[in-house]
């Protein structure tokens, strides 16, 4: 029995809803914090399912999507929440803590000091997450003046492995370079720190309450992964 069809039964009451005309349509916006593969299998699941469903799915910059949600284009977004609670057009619920690190490739220049103050990492280019809006929390800011930034973090994390420079990445994703040593973690007071995983929605949507009763496999997978 599949945790899919036991989430079915259990809201088949709501799911109804959409069967009866009040919604057929749900759209997510998803950063890379969390593997393809798990976004897959959730997505996959609710589809098969939930035939009847509309479900649009994008893949967006951690620092867009509170702006993707706030704007209406999207109902629900799941994502690294640096702006919780700071945003009262924005509902968070936090499902996990992630653990950020600062890395870089074994022969960059801040892998070879012992104690890397602050000076040293503002001296060197960092490898950032670029974003469309102009609105994102202080936290997606670069901290070094000098830049390159790449629109998910796999692509920073691949930046970063060629010694592009030194950047912030999950620990989901940067787990199994480290333990392949091609990567390090830099050696700075604040190098590793956590930050919330949450969904992100609009406070006054009621229709969200609906949407998310298709969506819970979703949040108990994501306990699963961890």
């Amino acid at each position: 029995m599949s945790k899919y069809s036991k989430n079915g039964r259990k809201l088949y009451s709501k799911a109804e809803q959409f069967r009866q005309g009040d919604s057929d349509k749900i759209r997510i916006a998803y950063d890379d914090t969390l593997p393809s593969n798990f976004w897959r299998r959730q997505l996959v699941g609710l589809a098969d399912e939930f035939p009847h469903i509309s479900l649009t799915a994008i893949k967006a910059s951690s620092a867009d999507i509170p702006t993707l949600v706030k704007e209406n284009h999207v109902d629900l977004g799941y994502g690294l929440v640096f702006s919780s609670g700071d945003d009262p057009m924005i509902k968070v619920r936090a499902l996990q803590r992630i653990r950020m690190m600062a890395v870089c490739s074994p022969e960059h220049a801040l892998a070879k000091l012992t104690n890397v103050t602050s000076t040293d990492i503002t001296a060197h280019r960092q490898i950032v997450l670029s974003h469309l809006f102009d609105e994102i929390h202080q936290d997606f800011r670069p901290i070094s003046s000098s830049t390159m930034s790449f629109s998910n973090y796999q692509e920073v994390l691949e930046a970063v492995v060629d010694n592009l420079g030194w950047g912030i990445i999950p620990e989901t994703l940067v787990k199994q370079e480290l333990r392949k040593e091609h990567l390090v973690v830099v050696k700075h007071p604040n190098g590793m720190y956590y930050e919330s995983f949450g969904e992100m929605s609009r406070p006054n949507d009621h229709t969200v309450e609906t949407r998310q009763a298709l969506i819970d496999g979703i949040e108990e997978g994501i306990y699963d992964l961890f």
